[in-house]
This record gives structure tokens, sequence and C-alpha cells, in this order.
């Protein structure tokens, strides 16, 4: 979930003209799941996790393709075996952000400075967590099972007022 950002990759002057090399970089987040299931029905899972975005906004513009990308990635590998819930997280992010508008130098002097100027702090915090279900497919019957629990739960989804407001069940053991 995310955009392709471009990128200039390089650029070639021929004449009177600039040719100009770009390409484009998938952003925001992204998740890989590579299985693989091993004969005795155990199942490894590779994971890479990636959350990115473009840190200046302004600067995947036209006039300048070379925009600063943050990405934060976790690769893991993860054994289970079919009908095993595997929880990932650790992708956490928090900024603190501050903000002093007011006169030039005035809002330097104590107690003026607070009477002419403006602060304000924000703090914002996001975290991914991902829940992947592993299901061993056998044979038809087995697919058509895994088929049929996915549209009940894409059903209770659509019927459901909110399916963010509600807290995901925890397994206790």
């Amino acid at each position: 979930v995310g955009d392709q950002v471009p990128i200039s990759t390089g650029s070639t002057v021929t004449g009177l003209n600039v040719v100009s090399s770009i390409s484009r970089q998938n952003t925001g987040i992204i998740l890989k799941v590579l299985p693989h299931v091993h004969p005795n029905g155990s199942i490894e899972l590779e994971i890479e996790q990636e959350v990115s975005n473009v840190v200046n906004p302004g600067g995947a513009s036209a006039q300048n393709l070379t925009p600063t990308i943050s990405q934060r990635r976790i690769h893991s590998t993860v054994g289970t075996s079919s009908g095993q819930t595997v929880l990932l997280g650790g992708l956490i992010k928090e900024d603190d952000e501050r903000t002093v508008a007011g006169l030039p130098g005035l809002n330097q002097i104590k107690y003026l400075g607070d009477l002419l100027s403006q602060k304000s702090d924000s703090k914002t915090r996001s975290e991914i967590i991902v829940f992947v279900t592993t299901k061993l497919v056998r044979n038809a019957h087995d697919a058509q099972v895994v088929a049929e629990e996915f549209r009940e739960r894409l059903d209770s989804m659509r019927r459901s007022p909110s399916v963010l407001d509600t807290p995901a069940p925890v397994a206790r053991k």
C-alpha cells in the first residue's frame, strides 16, 4: 500500500537537449511473504516487512527528482504449521515536532516572547502489527474450505460498522 516515487537515475546532454532517465521506487507499506512447505507438513515463512516514505514531500516534483526516502525494513524467517497464526511486529515510528512562530528576535525574549509567539507540540506514533495465519491446502476440498472461510470473514467485515475500531482478539495459552 503506497506510492511510486519518481527518481532521477541520470541525464545525458546531446546538443541542446537534456535526456533524463527516471525510475520509480515503491514506497509505503510493503509486505513480502515467501512460504516453504516441507514434506512433513511444516511451513517456513520468509517474511520481509518494509515501511518507507518521502521525507521531504515537496522533493519529488518535476523540478527535483531526488527525494529523500526514509526506509525501515525487517526480514524474518518463521517456522509454523497449518492453522497457526504468527504475529509480526516491531516496525514502530515516533515523531515529535515542535513549531515556534513569532516575530524574529522578539520571540526569544523571556515572557515577552511567550506573549508574541505561538508554540505547538505534536507527537505521532505508528506501529505495524501483522497477523499471518497459514493454511496448508492439499486438495480441492481444503481449497474450498479456505475460500468459504475467507468469504465469511469478508461478509462479516462488510456488516461491521468499523473494523478498525474493534480490537483484534488476543490468543492466550
